[in-house]
């Protein structure tokens, strides 16, 4: 199986929910992925925000214990304060 990652938070390709953005509540979605190739030791998750209230911004997706081999979900979190 290839590797997937996956929200239910919104579909493919269309808009993200207010609650997913500055204007709203300013929590990450929920992100779960499946797949992955069997030698992985643990997972990073970097986003680039280029519309950021203050420029462009990089979101990490959490800490090496947060993203183990284990791990299957990372969960809601809210963005960093010189992200909003």
């Amino acid at each position: 199986m290839a590797f997937q990652l996956f929200t239910q938070a919104f579909q493919e390709g269309g808009p993200i929910p207010r609650l997913h953005t500055c204007e709203g509540a300013d929590l990450s979605p929920t992100l779960e992925w499946s797949g992955e190739p069997t030698p992985t030791r643990s997972f990073a998750l970097i986003v680039d925000d280029p519309d950021a209230p203050g420029g462009v911004c990089s979101h990490c997706g959490g800490t090496e214990e947060r993203l183990k081999r284990s791990a299957t979900l990372l969960t809601s979190y809210s963005a960093p304060a010189n992200c909003r």
